[in-house]
């Protein structure tokens, strides 16, 4: 039974919802709980932009930045008004890292169900081909709860022909399941209605996210790529949020 306690450390409001058993024991420092704190209140923002505020934990090494990011899919899962689905999708450098965040989870007793994505065919998640095998991986019929996924799966696409295109500035192909597996991710989170939360852990170290813009030498190659999970879009105003560790967006889309 996840019993639930809101914490805010300075009273104004928008604090973050963990396991009441976290606070007790002191799983989560303070420092951790006010990293927790402050994502939470930025994924309730609306930038000017019409586009929902994201937060970059920046803290060093050895810091536990971990169970934060696992701690804030806890959060954004037990907020009221997830009309659409409870789907979040955690995305990091190696795939061995899927077992640090199954200790997070079972440590701060998130307890969300979390599958691996490597395993599942081409095309849609939910389509006749994945949805059995998702449903067994998740333990439930809504497929409902945590996709994990490695930065080099994320940017796979089914033939030369698709790379070309992405490389080319060709965003449509972002949004195909059946042409890459971002657009698969993209449609199981629920497209431009998606409410859960997406994290992105370790990711200064992603490559290739956007590489049509290398050549504009931006500095924030990876930005557009998650922007097309649409959790900053006008239609996504009530739920979404986004967390990275460690910064790889730009600082116009942190609050």
């Amino acid at each position: 039974c996840w019993c639930c306690v809101c914490v805010d450390a300075s009273g104004g409001g928008g604090g973050g919802i963990v396991c009441r058993f976290v606070i007790e024991h002191g799983l989560l420092s303070s420092i951790q709980l006010e990293s927790l704190i402050q994502a939470s209140r930025c994924s309730d923002k609306i930038l000017g932009s019409c586009m929902r505020g994201g937060y970059c934990l920046g803290d060093g090494t050895g810091s536990g930045k971990g169970r934060v990011l696992t701690a804030f899919v806890g959060h954004i899962n037990q907020k009221q008004g997830l009309t659409k689905n409870k789907r979040h999708a955690y995305i990091s450098v190696n795939p061995d890292l899927l077992i640090d965040l199954q200790r997070d989870n079972r440590d701060l007793r998130v307890g969300l169900p979390i599958a691996d994505v490597r395993g599942l065919k081409w095309g849609f998640f939910t389509g006749r081909d994945n949805k059995p095998m998702l449903q067994g991986k998740l333990g439930n019929d809504q497929c409902n709860g945590v996709l994990f996924c490695s930065y080099p799966y994320l940017v796979k696409s089914k033939d030369k022909g698709v790379a070309e295109r992405i490389r080319a500035g060709d965003e449509t192909v972002l949004t195909d399941p059946k042409q890459c597996r971002f657009g698969a991710l993209y449609e199981w989170l629920g497209g431009a209605e998606a409410e859960g939360a997406i994290v992105f852990d370790e990711s200064h170290k992603a490559k290739n996210i956007a590489p049509h813009l290398k050549k504009q030498a931006t500095g924030n190659e990876f930005e557009r790529g998650p922007s097309r999970f649409n959790p900053n879009s006008e239609e996504n105003r009530p739920n979404g949020g986004s967390l990275s560790a460690i910064l790889a967006v730009s600082l116009q889309r942190m609050c």
